[in-house]
């Protein structure tokens, strides 16, 4: 089980967590730029630790399929918001 942990958090702009689990420590920072109408979402991870560096491979894989899925999740939803908050009612 990793347990996580929010290190920072900036409404609308940033939220930064460690999470860990034995032999792994991960860092990851979502960053959600303004520009104009839109919002860039921007991710960085960083995995320390002896079992992180012997499995990179397949933690790198596992996080991008995770990041995607999230990123799916959250296009999906904001686009509904949107929507919602254009029609009338």
């Amino acid at each position: 089980m990793i347990v996580s942990t929010l290190q920072k958090i900036e409404p609308r702009r940033r939220l930064l967590w460690t999470g860990r689990i034995p032999l792994v420590r991960a860092t990851h920072l979502w960053r959600l730029d303004d520009e104009g109408e839109t919002t860039r979402v921007h991710t960085e991870e960083r995995f320390e630790g002896l079992l992180a560096q012997l499995l990179a491979g397949p933690l790198r894989r596992m996080l991008d399929s995770s990041l995607e899925r999230w990123l799916h999740c959250l296009k999906r939803e904001c686009e509904r918001r949107q929507s919602s908050a254009v029609s009338p009612r």
